[in-house]
């Protein structure tokens, strides 16, 4: 059972990291911003990694603490950048810890008995929640599934994205993200970046093509659709990012590796799907 059925991925019916990793870039051509963009894709890809095999053993444990796992769980990196998992429930000011994992020698996953800093638990979750109630708002009725991520700033903050997962059909969506900041405590919001026109777009994955995102409604490339382009990047051939001043691609070959290039939009293609 995979995480974006756990908890983590929701149903909504209502480190260093920059603050603009939400704003889109002031127009297409603008690599320099779409490169940072890119390095906090790559973050949350390795975060994805480590969420699916840490939430696959919290997700078939079979103990009855199981059934007490709430949506707060969270990975984050320790000073060594080990990966952490922990999955647990945060009711007002009590976090019950039920797992606890930790990356171990060879990239094995162990349970660690150790109890995580209380105040990062509650910090955390705080952040998480708040995130959740702000983007029901803006998304009402959605039968859309989502994964969060999460990650501590260097200065302490706390950054949370939610964005569209792989849906049932295995379908790649775009066109909903969410990004928000909070101060250490997750008490405060310091910055926030939301993106949302009343439905996704989807391709079905499984051939390798060509596909177009559409986000002509905006002058520069959004940092969702970066970190779609670079998520899927071995699942399609090249990934388009349309705006209304022109097109970023990422492309593949063999002496420069992934790279971005821009030029003009690419003519229009209809999703395999529209949620």
């Amino acid at each position: 059972m995979k995480y974006t059925y756990l908890i983590g991925i929701f149903l909504l019916y209502t480190g260093v990291l920059p603050s603009h990793a939400q704003k889109s870039a002031k127009g297409s051509g603008n690599l320099s911003v779409i490169d940072e963009m890119a390095n906090d894709a790559k973050y949350l890809c390795e975060y994805d990694a480590i969420a699916w095999q840490m939430s696959d053993l919290a997700a078939t444990a079979l103990t009855p603490d199981a059934k007490m796992l709430g949506r707060e769980w969270f990975c984050y990196q320790d000073i060594h950048q080990k990966w952490h998992g922990v999955y647990g429930k945060f009711l007002d000011t009590t976090y019950k810890v039920v797992f606890h994992y930790v990356q171990g020698e060879q990239d094995n996953i162990d349970l660690d008995c150790n109890e995580p800093d209380s105040a990062m638990l509650f910090s955390y979750s705080k952040s998480i929640q708040k995130a959740y109630q702000m983007a029901a708002k803006l998304l009402g009725k959605s039968y859309t599934r989502f994964n969060k991520f999460l990650r501590r700033n260097a200065d302490g903050s706390i950054s949370i994205w939610i964005l569209p997962a792989v849906q049932p059909g295995n379908l790649a969506v775009y066109g909903a993200e969410f990004y928000y900041q909070f101060d250490r405590n997750g008490d405060k919001l310091l910055d926030s970046n939301e993106y949302y026109r009343g439905s996704c777009k989807g391709f079905k994955l499984g051939k390798s093509r060509d596909v177009n995102l559409d986000y002509s409604d905006l002058p520069g490339v959004t940092f969702g659709s970066i970190f779609f382009a670079w998520r899927h990047r071995e699942d399609f051939s090249t990934i388009y990012i349309n705006t209304s001043t022109g097109s970023t691609a990422l492309k593949f070959d063999q002496q420069k590796g992934y790279h971005w290039v821009t030029g003009p939009k690419q003519p229009p293609e209809t999703a395999s799907a529209n949620f």
